[in-house]
């Protein structure tokens, strides 16, 4: 078992960090208790401060900061350090959460299977991908039975996932646009729905690289592959028919 450290200048105020202040820091993901602050004299920003952690991840090993032991990083955009113990790299178990949306098994640059959760999906005869994640149901105006709203608990993975989907599988889609995305945003954001973890956390765990990038954890989100498969598909069939839609015989042009 394996988890993070975090880190904070100053004194905690009343000697604690309550769940409202992590919520304040952007650190509500990785705590479902309030954690004991213990202070630190000398802080990976080489002032004092002090370190917390949830301590059930850790294995036994001691909350502090450790400067030969540990390797941290400075959460962009904040005064607040994300650290961890160099032989205690945690890794897609340790961080896992006790409830997971399921999706696929992917291995990452860590060489650890990571369980992607699926967003959206394509089913069999349908060209839109539909939703995957929990949801209401609900009834049409002739009281047939069709899918409702995402679950609210949900919604934000539905309302991630949105601008690149219409960009990419969208009917007003052009392949040879330019799609801005911030994939590093979206790939913690969708994996932070079955792991404890934020960006930083996965750039100081080593998750990514060229060949899996954030953009992969993005694709197979929205169930990207079997849609490129359906494409391929449909262009090979394209090939090889006549300009009125019958199969091409041996002898004819391409």
């Amino acid at each position: 078992m394996a988890g993070f450290l975090y880190y904070k200048s100053g004194k905690p105020k009343d000697n604690q960090v309550t769940l409202d202040e992590l919520d304040e820091w952007g650190l509500s993901y990785a705590f479902d208790v309030a954690p004991a602050p213990v202070p630190c004299v000398q802080g990976p920003d080489g002032g004092s401060g002090f370190t917390f952690a949830d301590e059930s991840r850790l294995d036994g090993k001691t909350v502090g900061h450790y400067a030969d032991k540990q390797e941290w990083r400075k959460i962009p955009g904040s005064e607040l350090y994300i650290g961890c113990f160099k032989d205690a790299v945690p890794t897609a178990n340790d961080l896992s959460r006790q409830s997971q949306l399921p999706g696929y098994m992917f291995p990452l640059a860590d060489g650890k299977q990571w369980r992607i959760p699926v967003v959206r999906q394509f089913l069999e005869g349908q060209d839109k991908p539909v939703c995957a994640l929990p949801h209401y149901l609900d009834i049409d105006d002739e009281g047939n039975e069709i899918p409702g709203q995402v679950a609210e608990v949900h919604r934000y993975l539905w309302e991630a996932t949105e601008d690149y989907t219409a960009a990419l599988v969208g009917p007003e889609r052009d392949e040879g646009d330019e799609i801005k995305v911030d994939w590093w945003d979206k790939a913690a954001i969708l994996l932070g729905a079955n792991y404890v973890v934020g960006k930083t956390e996965l750039a100081l765990a080593r998750v990514f690289d060229t060949s899996n990038s954030p953009m992969t954890v993005c694709l197979l989100a929205i169930d990207y592959p079997v849609y490129q498969k359906r494409r391929d598909a449909q262009k090979k069939t394209s090939s090889t028919q006549t300009p009125d839609g019958q199969p091409m015989s041996d002898g004819a042009a391409a």
